[in-house]
Protein backbone atom coordinates (compact mmCIF):
# COMPACT_ATOMS: atom_id res chain seq x y z
CA UNK A 1 0.00 0.00 0.00
CA UNK A 2 1.25 3.29 -0.78
CA UNK A 3 1.11 5.81 1.36
CA UNK A 4 -0.96 8.23 -0.76
CA UNK A 5 -3.63 5.63 -0.33
CA UNK A 6 -3.18 5.04 3.32
CA UNK A 7 -3.68 8.85 3.88
CA UNK A 8 -6.85 8.24 1.63
CA UNK A 9 -8.36 5.46 3.69
CA UNK A 10 -7.03 7.59 6.99
CA UNK A 11 -9.16 10.11 5.83
CA UNK A 12 -12.15 8.07 5.09
CA UNK A 13 -11.89 6.87 8.70
CA UNK A 14 -11.99 10.06 9.89
CA UNK A 15 -15.25 10.78 7.84
CA UNK A 16 -16.32 7.49 9.12
CA UNK A 17 -16.17 8.17 12.48
CA UNK A 18 -17.99 11.03 12.10
CA UNK A 19 -21.21 9.25 10.46
CA UNK A 20 -20.88 6.49 13.06
CA UNK A 21 -21.30 9.63 15.65
CA UNK A 22 -24.63 11.13 13.73
CA UNK A 23 -25.97 7.68 13.17
CA UNK A 24 -25.94 7.28 17.21
CA UNK A 25 -27.15 10.13 18.82
CA UNK A 26 -29.13 9.61 21.93
CA UNK A 27 -26.92 6.31 22.12
CA UNK A 28 -23.93 7.27 23.63
CA UNK A 29 -23.93 8.02 27.29
CA UNK A 30 -21.47 11.08 27.20
CA UNK A 31 -21.50 11.81 31.08
CA UNK A 32 -21.43 7.77 32.17
CA UNK A 33 -18.32 7.85 29.63
CA UNK A 34 -16.45 10.63 31.33
CA UNK A 35 -17.17 9.12 34.53
CA UNK A 36 -14.98 6.02 33.52
CA UNK A 37 -11.75 8.95 32.49
CA UNK A 38 -12.30 10.68 36.00
CA UNK A 39 -13.52 13.91 34.59
CA UNK A 40 -16.97 14.53 35.89
CA UNK A 41 -17.03 17.26 38.98
CA UNK A 42 -20.61 17.81 40.21
CA UNK A 43 -22.33 16.05 36.41
CA UNK A 44 -20.17 18.26 34.76
CA UNK A 45 -17.23 16.43 32.40
CA UNK A 46 -14.35 18.57 32.85
CA UNK A 47 -11.48 17.89 29.94
CA UNK A 48 -7.58 18.60 31.09
CA UNK A 49 -6.80 18.96 27.75
CA UNK A 50 -7.27 18.01 23.99
CA UNK A 51 -5.96 14.70 24.64
CA UNK A 52 -8.38 13.92 26.79
CA UNK A 53 -11.36 14.89 24.27
CA UNK A 54 -9.73 12.45 21.89
CA UNK A 55 -8.88 9.34 24.16
CA UNK A 56 -12.61 9.89 25.36
CA UNK A 57 -14.28 9.71 21.88
CA UNK A 58 -12.23 6.79 21.25
CA UNK A 59 -13.36 5.01 23.43
CA UNK A 60 -16.66 5.76 23.22
CA UNK A 61 -16.25 4.76 19.57
CA UNK A 62 -15.87 1.00 19.87
CA UNK A 63 -17.06 0.35 23.71
CA UNK A 64 -20.35 2.31 24.74
CA UNK A 65 -23.34 0.07 24.61
CA UNK A 66 -27.10 0.88 23.85
CA UNK A 67 -29.69 -1.55 25.31
CA UNK A 68 -26.61 -4.00 25.57
CA UNK A 69 -25.17 -3.91 22.44
CA UNK A 70 -22.67 -2.07 21.21
CA UNK A 71 -23.37 1.02 19.12
CA UNK A 72 -20.76 0.04 16.44
CA UNK A 73 -22.36 -3.57 16.21
CA UNK A 74 -26.01 -2.18 16.03
CA UNK A 75 -24.10 0.36 13.24
CA UNK A 76 -22.10 -2.71 11.41
CA UNK A 77 -25.55 -4.36 11.57
CA UNK A 78 -27.71 -1.23 10.19
CA UNK A 79 -28.67 -0.47 7.01
CA UNK A 80 -26.35 2.68 6.61
CA UNK A 81 -25.65 2.80 2.98
CA UNK A 82 -21.53 2.53 2.89
CA UNK A 83 -19.28 2.75 -0.05
CA UNK A 84 -16.30 -0.39 -0.25
CA UNK A 85 -13.35 1.33 1.68
CA UNK A 86 -15.47 2.55 4.09
CA UNK A 87 -17.06 -1.35 4.70
CA UNK A 88 -13.52 -2.58 4.77
CA UNK A 89 -12.73 -0.22 7.39
CA UNK A 90 -15.72 -0.87 9.23
CA UNK A 91 -15.31 -4.54 9.26
CA UNK A 92 -11.91 -3.80 10.86
CA UNK A 93 -12.91 -1.62 13.76
CA UNK A 94 -15.62 -4.00 14.46
CA UNK A 95 -13.09 -6.87 14.76
CA UNK A 96 -10.13 -5.11 16.25
CA UNK A 97 -8.95 -5.25 19.83
CA UNK A 98 -6.78 -3.01 22.35
CA UNK A 99 -3.63 -4.52 23.27
CA UNK A 100 0.27 -3.58 24.43
CA UNK A 101 2.48 -3.50 21.49
CA UNK A 102 6.75 -3.40 21.59
CA UNK A 103 8.00 -1.50 18.68
CA UNK A 104 10.82 -3.94 17.17
CA UNK A 105 11.61 -2.32 13.86
CA UNK A 106 10.95 0.83 11.86
CA UNK A 107 11.48 1.61 8.07
CA UNK A 108 11.31 4.97 7.62
CA UNK A 109 11.94 5.25 4.35
CA UNK A 110 10.05 8.31 2.27
CA UNK A 111 6.53 6.81 1.46
CA UNK A 112 6.37 3.46 2.98
CA UNK A 113 5.91 4.73 6.91
CA UNK A 114 5.95 0.93 8.24
CA UNK A 115 6.76 0.11 11.80
CA UNK A 116 6.66 -3.51 12.96
CA UNK A 117 5.52 -4.13 16.76
CA UNK A 118 4.85 -7.83 18.58
CA UNK A 119 1.74 -7.80 21.26
CA UNK A 120 3.64 -8.46 24.52
CA UNK A 121 0.43 -10.12 25.74
CA UNK A 122 0.49 -12.69 22.77
CA UNK A 123 3.63 -12.98 21.13
CA UNK A 124 1.82 -11.83 17.25
CA UNK A 125 3.87 -9.72 15.44
CA UNK A 126 2.24 -6.94 13.05
CA UNK A 127 2.89 -4.82 10.35
CA UNK A 128 1.82 -1.27 10.54
CA UNK A 129 1.51 1.67 8.42
CA UNK A 130 1.89 4.49 10.70
CA UNK A 131 3.52 8.37 9.51
CA UNK A 132 3.54 9.59 13.33
CA UNK A 133 5.74 6.47 14.66
CA UNK A 134 7.60 5.75 11.80
CA UNK A 135 9.31 9.25 11.98
CA UNK A 136 9.58 9.82 15.81
CA UNK A 137 9.25 6.33 17.09
CA UNK A 138 12.52 4.42 18.69
CA UNK A 139 13.20 0.65 19.04
CA UNK A 140 12.06 -0.67 22.00
CA UNK A 141 9.20 1.79 22.05
CA UNK A 142 5.81 0.29 24.10
CA UNK A 143 2.83 1.70 22.52
CA UNK A 144 -1.09 0.58 23.84
CA UNK A 145 -2.60 0.83 20.72
CA UNK A 146 -5.80 -0.92 18.49
CA UNK A 147 -5.30 -1.69 15.29
CA UNK A 148 -7.53 -2.41 11.82
CA UNK A 149 -6.47 -4.20 9.19
CA UNK A 150 -6.42 -2.89 5.86
CA UNK A 151 -5.03 -5.25 3.42
CA UNK A 152 -2.83 -8.64 3.39
CA UNK A 153 -1.64 -8.38 7.03
CA UNK A 154 -1.06 -4.50 6.41
CA UNK A 155 -2.97 -2.50 9.46
CA UNK A 156 -3.31 0.51 10.67
CA UNK A 157 -4.16 2.15 14.36
CA UNK A 158 -7.49 3.64 15.32
CA UNK A 159 -6.59 6.42 16.41
CA UNK A 160 -6.23 7.15 20.28
CA UNK A 161 -2.45 5.38 21.18
CA UNK A 162 -0.35 5.43 24.86
CA UNK A 163 3.24 5.67 23.99
CA UNK A 164 5.86 4.57 27.19
CA UNK A 165 9.97 4.43 26.97
CA UNK A 166 11.36 1.34 26.67
CA UNK A 167 12.58 1.10 30.11
CA UNK A 168 8.82 1.49 31.28
CA UNK A 169 7.86 -1.98 29.74
CA UNK A 170 8.44 -4.05 32.86
CA UNK A 171 6.82 -1.70 35.19
CA UNK A 172 3.52 -1.63 32.82
CA UNK A 173 3.59 -5.22 32.68
CA UNK A 174 3.61 -5.64 36.23
CA UNK A 175 1.03 -3.01 36.70
CA UNK A 176 -1.12 -4.84 33.98
CA UNK A 177 -0.45 -8.05 36.03
CA UNK A 178 -1.86 -6.71 39.30
CA UNK A 179 -4.70 -5.46 38.09
CA UNK A 180 -5.59 -9.04 36.37
CA UNK A 181 -5.02 -10.21 39.47
CA UNK A 182 -7.06 -7.85 41.47
CA UNK A 183 -10.13 -8.33 38.72
CA UNK A 184 -8.99 -12.19 38.53
CA UNK A 185 -9.32 -12.31 34.82
CA UNK A 186 -8.06 -10.93 31.92
CA UNK A 187 -8.59 -7.46 31.08
CA UNK A 188 -10.76 -6.92 28.09
CA UNK A 189 -10.35 -4.18 25.15
CA UNK A 190 -12.89 -1.79 27.37
CA UNK A 191 -10.69 -2.43 30.57
CA UNK A 192 -7.33 -2.03 29.00
CA UNK A 193 -7.91 1.46 27.11
CA UNK A 194 -8.89 2.77 30.50
CA UNK A 195 -5.63 1.24 32.25
CA UNK A 196 -3.57 2.38 29.29
CA UNK A 197 -4.96 5.70 29.62
CA UNK A 198 -4.16 6.07 33.64
CA UNK A 199 -1.00 5.07 33.07
CA UNK A 200 0.04 7.13 30.17
CA UNK A 201 -0.74 9.75 32.57
CA UNK A 202 1.49 8.57 35.48
CA UNK A 203 4.24 7.25 33.46
CA UNK A 204 3.88 7.54 30.00
CA UNK A 205 4.88 9.61 26.67
CA UNK A 206 3.36 12.13 25.10
CA UNK A 207 2.35 11.06 21.82
CA UNK A 208 2.98 13.75 18.96
CA UNK A 209 1.06 13.90 15.60
CA UNK A 210 2.98 15.02 12.96
CA UNK A 211 1.54 16.71 9.55
CA UNK A 212 2.78 14.59 6.71
CA UNK A 213 2.27 17.66 4.36
CA UNK A 214 5.19 18.65 6.39
CA UNK A 215 7.64 15.86 5.35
Amino acid sequence: MTSERYLEIREIAKHLADKIFKWGQGKFDYLSNASRFGLVTNRTIVFDDDSDTDNMQDYMMYNSKYKGTRILDLFYDSEVELDDIEELILEGMVNSEMSIFQIVDIDSESQRWRIYIKDVLKSDTYEVINFGFSQTGIVGMVICARLIELENGLYMTSGATFAFDSFAKERLLADYSFEKFKRRRNLNSDDLFLFCNKKSKMYGKTVKYLDYSEN
